[in-house]
């Protein structure tokens, strides 16, 4: 699978190969870096992932363990990832048939009129709404923050 993910304005080229069938295994190459990364679930939406192999740099200490947690964020490929300690917001742009794509078309709802459904990522408290009932709102614009696993995530407009 191939995609663009934006991450603080600057756009990553980014291909993930599955290296046993999805069970786990995958080369993940961004901007032509190409690393082994293995992928554990940790609960939910969080996940241990063990980067590089035993080869890199000719010794075992290129392998190293990294934290995740991967959140959509209700809008159209729109992510808050957690990697390490240090939160991302990201946005996954498809090429051809690939999750980022079939997304961006589920979510292709944007600029609709009427009510619109949102849906928290994961259970929560509402920290704050951000906006007023009937008020009128644009694509992609802040509507609530909802606090979840001592995070705050917003919640945006389709």
């Amino acid at each position: 699978m191939t995609v663009d993910v934006e991450v603080g304005g600057t756009l990553h080229a980014v291909t993930v190969e599955s290296m046993d069938g999805g069970a786990g295994s995958f080369r993940v190459t961004v901007d032509g870096v190409a690393r082994i990364v293995e992928v554990t679930e940790a609960g939910g939406t969080r996940m241990s992932l063990l980067v590089g192999n035993s080869s890199e740099a000719g010794h075992p200490a290129a392998r190293r363990s990294v934290d995740a947690l991967v959140i959509e964020t209700g809008a159209a490929g729109e992510l808050t990832l957690t990697v390490a300690n240090a939160t991302f917001e990201a946005r996954v742009f498809g090429k051809g048939r690939t999750w980022g794509a079939r997304r961006r078309v589920a979510g292709s709802e944007a600029g609709a009129t009427g009510m619109q459904e949102i849906r928290a990522p994961m259970p929560g408290r509402i920290a704050r709404v951000l906006v007023a009932p009937g008020e009128r709102v644009k694509t992609r614009q802040p509507l609530v923050v909802v606090e979840a696993m001592k995070m705050e995530n917003e919640l945006r407009a389709a």
